[in-house]
C-alpha cells in the first residue's frame, strides 16, 4: 500500500490485535520499584519484545501463528534480531523458526539506540 496516505493508520489498526495478544500472554520484564511490567515497545513497524522467561519465546511463536492464521500475515524471523542476556537460554534449544533470528550477545540497535546488557 505504498503511496496511500492512510496506509500507516491501516497498519496500526491491523497490527493492534497481535500486539494485544502478545501483551496479554507474555510475562515480559517485571520490575518491583516502580511496579512495572514491560512486554513490548512499538514504533511504526518496529517492535521490541522483552522476554525474561524461557517459555515466553515459545509463546511468541504461538501468538504469531494465531495472528497469521487470522490475518494471512507473517513475521520475517530472518530479518529479526535478538539480544541475548543471561544464561537461561540457548539458541539451539529454540523452535527452528526462532533459531533463524540473528541472536547477539553484544549491543543491538533499535530505533537508533544501542541496547546492551552491560
Amino acid at each position: 500500500m505504498a503511496g496511500v496516505p492512510f496506509s500507516g493508520q491501516l497498519y496500526a489498526l491491523a497490527i493492534k490485535p497481535f500486539l494485544y495478544l502478545l501483551s496479554r500472554r507474555l510475562t515480559g520484564l517485571v520490575l518491583r520499584e516502580p511496579e512495572l511490567q514491560l512486554v513490548l515497545l512499538v514504533y511504526a513497524d518496529d517492535m521490541l519484545l522483552v522476554i525474561q522467561e524461557p517459555g515466553d519465546l515459545a509463546l511468541v511463536e504461538v501468538c504469531q501463528a494465531i495472528y497469521s492464521a487470522a490475518s494471512s500475515t507473517r513475521v520475517n524471523w530472518v530479518k529479526s534480531s535478538g539480544l541475548a542476556v543471561g544464561h537461561w537460554w540457548q539458541a539451539r534449544s529454540l523452535q527452528p523458526v526462532l533459531q533463524t533470528i540473528r541472536w547477539r550477545a553484544g549491543p543491538l540497535l533499535y530505533l537508533g539506540i544501542y541496547l546492551s546488557a552491560t
